[in-house]
């Protein structure tokens, strides 16, 4: 077998395990959806990963990939009755969108578990209050956007206006600028693995401003006592930032305990994979 056959077989290999991967992920949500329903509440209209449509609110699934509830999933929910404006609007393509004003809603982001002056370590989660929703969609008939829009005007919820969101710059100045995203995307991928062991090795990240100032304050001295003692003593440094930000990393984690499997705030509902 030839390298390129060798290369289709592969990348055919790949793309029925990420079909499958996706197939079981979509039955997880929508089993977990399912059982997010409330008594007497009827399925308007499902389709793929999109959220789910019933006669009272919309309903949409997410799993989150960070600590320290990576691979949790999440539900959100918006009643029909708290959404206040609604506008319809299009990408540059074409494909529609929806933009719900609604009352505050509380979510759960992502976000680092301390800051301390100018660096930052450890992984936490934290409500987060939106009052927009925006929803996008592959084309307009999509049965979910269809019946979403239909609720709408049953209720008779104001309509704003409508709006088209387009790449910033012309395709001149777009093609201009894929140079430099291409040149920064390669060298990501080169350091990525540096960036990885640093991320085990510290777990968080120290600003330079704060790391240099580290130095100075202990190269100083040795620099009086030895020259030749300033290497030692940055490494000194280093090793001091590592102590300190694995210490509370690990303390984080024991004060967590089983509180991963903890309720998220309004109608957020957190479950593991099974």
């Amino acid at each position: 077998m030839s390298e390129g056959e060798r290369s289709q077989a592969e990348w055919r290999r790949l793309r029925r395990r990420a079909i499958e991967v996706r197939r079981r992920t979509l039955a997880e949500r929508d089993t977990l959806l399912d059982s997010s329903l409330e008594p007497g509440e009827d399925v308007v209209a499902r389709r793929h990963a999109h959220p789910l449509v019933t006669d009272r609110r919309i309903l949409h699934a997410r799993q989150l990939w960070l600590p320290p509830r990576g691979g949790n999933w999440v539900v959100d929910s918006i009643r029909f009755e708290e959404i206040m404006t609604w506008s319809l609007g299009s990408l540059h393509d074409g494909r529609p969108l929806l933009e719900l004003q609604h009352a505050p809603r509380t979510t759960i982001e992502h976000g680092p578990a301390h800051r301390f002056l100018g660096f930052r370590w450890g992984d936490a989660e934290a409500p987060a209050v939106r009052t927009k929703t925006r929803l996008g969609f592959g084309r307009s008939a999509n049965p979910v956007l269809v019946a979403i829009l239909a609720e709408l005007g049953r209720r008779e919820v104001p309509h704003g206006p409508t709006f088209v969101i387009r790449p910033a710059g012309s395709r001149a100045e777009r093609k201009r600028a894929h140079g430099p995203v291409v040149l920064a995307y390669r060298r990501a991928r080169i350091r990525s693995p540096l960036w990885r062991v640093t991320d085990v090795v510290y777990r968080g990240q120290v600003a330079w401003p704060l790391r240099a100032l580290s130095w100075v304050v202990v190269g100083v001295p040795a620099w009086l006592i030895s020259p030749w003692l300033v290497v030692p003593a940055i490494l000194l440094a280093e090793l001091v930032w590592i102590g300190f930000m694995q210490w509370t990393w690990r303390r984080d984690r024991a004060r967590r305990g089983d509180s991963t499997s903890a309720v998220a705030p309004g109608d957020a509902v957190n479950r593991r994979r099974r």
